[in-house]
């Protein structure tokens, strides 16, 4: 799930680096080579602002060979004097903040936010939050998506940003350029798109992730609370739609979304899923398993990163060819690294994006999971579906039979026999899944019960407190 280009991973790639205060001028020059990503250290895009919303000045160009208390500015790569003393930086035909040397720059300002929306704005970082991140790149991939992505983001006056997901509309998180700043600087968020960027740290503190987990939320793998409610990826897809999210089993064994089911569905019903909602605009996710799990009945993930997820951004009908996205804008670490090179049927393009037939598709991936669509409703068609196909198949067969068409016979007598087959394991995905649901949402409704009794006792606990001790001592 973690991309090994970042750092403290394998094959890491070095984060980009910046100081905790984020002072505009130690921010920008900071390090020989400035930020390209479209934040605020960007020289030649981006406007600055301080902390109070004024602004500063078009383009760090105004800042070359300025002198601060501290020093001049020299361009990057040519670093700062310390000459000491010198005056403020002089007034352009711009309102320049007077204290420009301690302002804050912001990490996404205000009048940066995009308005181009599209998958390549997400790229997952040292968080082990793939399930949510290629949810998130899935949502983009669409314009009915990308509405709904604008509407999650406002943008307060104090430069701070509520994000407000679809599933969870009763609890909105604020993101403050201090959490921005610090999720950035450590590379836990390294989206290129500052509309991502925003999300993704709206999604670390609604999940209690990373530094935000306190208490049981302390207890994390990867950054993700080992018992936070949004680990997987059908939670993810709810919490940025809204809506139902059902799951397709590909591989016999599926250990996916807190579950453990067997049975799967047929390669046609995974198609016409998929295409129906790429035609809708809904966002499809795609999972590959750990390598132990092909000996348990799962698909082998083959050259594709293991249990990992990965947006499924596009379907030919003509050509069968699925395109998925690997949610680190990437694919450095893998077998799949180079753009234009094919591996077992699988052929890599830019931006981490991946083209495969449909066959090759639903030998790697073990699972995948459809926004809009309801669980149980689901895995119903599914089994009809499959039953009237095998139902076509056994009468195929018994008019061969009848007919003395013994040529045709023993493959039809096959196909019956597959059918059979298929049928059987449609209903056993239906009752595991089914079950495994019902269980989920008991133990769901128990947890966040017991939640809201320890958090109102806790509350009650400090008002007595503060009621007892009336000074504060």
């Amino acid at each position: 799930m973690i991309n090994p280009e970042v750092s403290d991973q394998t094959n890491a790639k070095k984060p980009v680096e910046s100081t905790a205060s984020h002072n505009l001028v130690s921010e920008a020059y900071s390090s020989s080579t400035p930020r390209t990503d479209g934040s605020i250290a960007n020289a030649d895009k981006e406007t600055a602002i301080s902390k109070d919303g004024q602004l500063l000045f078009g383009s760090f160009d105004h800042l070359y060979g300025a002198k601060t208390a501290t020093g001049t500015v020299g361009k990057p790569g040519e670093g700062s004097s310390g000459t000491g003393g010198g005056s403020m930086i002089k007034e352009s035909s711009m309102a320049l903040n007077k204290n420009v040397q301690t302002a804050e720059a912001p990490i996404v300002a205000p009048n940066k936010v995009d308005k181009n929306i599209n998958p390549s704005g997400v790229d997952q970082s040292t968080v082990g939050d793939c399930f949510f991140e290629a949810a998130l790149a899935s949502l983009a991939s669409s314009p009915k998506g990308q509405e709904k992505i604008k509407d999650m983001i406002k943008t307060n006056k104090d430069g701070s940003f509520t994000v407000t997901f679809p599933g969870d509309k009763a609890n909105p998180v604020t993101v403050t350029q201090k959490d921005l700043a610090a999720n950035t600087s450590n590379s836990q968020v390294a989206d290129s798109g500052n509309w991502a960027k925003i999300i993704e740290t709206g999604f670390l503190k609604y999940d209690h992730a990373e530094q935000y987990g306190h208490g049981l939320n302390a207890l994390q793998s990867e950054g993700i609370p080992n018992l936070g409610n949004i680990a997987y990826s059908d939670k993810a897809l709810h919490l940025l739609t809204g809506q139902d999210v059902s799951t397709d089993a590909i591989g016999f064994t599926n250990i996916d979304n807190r579950e453990i089911t067997l049975g799967n569905t047929s390669q046609e019903n995974i198609k016409n899923a998929i295409e129906n909602s790429l035609k809708s605009g809904e966002p499809i996710t795609a999972t590959t398993t750990a390598g132990f799990e092909k000996y348990l009945g799962a698909n082998s993930s083959g050259p594709l990163e293991s249990s990992h997820v990965f947006s499924v951004t596009g379907y030919d009908a003509k050509t069968g060819m699925v395109t998925v996205r690997n949610p680190w804008g990437s694919n450095e670490g893998t077998a799949l690294a180079k753009v234009g090179i094919t591996k077992d049927g699988i052929k890599t393009l830019p931006d981490g994006q991946l083209e495969m037939s449909l066959n090759t598709f639903t030998s790697h991936f073990n699972s995948i999971n459809f926004a809009g669509q309801n669980p149980y409703l689901n895995d119903a068609e599914n089994i009809g579906k499959d039953a009237l196909h095998q139902l076509g198949d056994g009468g195929k067969f018994g008019k061969d039979l009848f007919t003395g068409n013994f040529g045709k016979l023993g493959g039809d007598l096959w196909n019956f026999a597959k059918g059979d087959w298929q049928t059987t394991s449609d209903i056993l995905y239906g009752i595991t899944d089914s079950g495994e649901r019902a269980v989920k949402t008991v133990l769901s409704d128990a947890w966040d019960t017991g939640s809201s009794l320890v958090k109102g006792a806790v509350h009650d606990g400090e008002e007595v407190v503060h009621d007892l001790n009336p000074l504060n001592w």
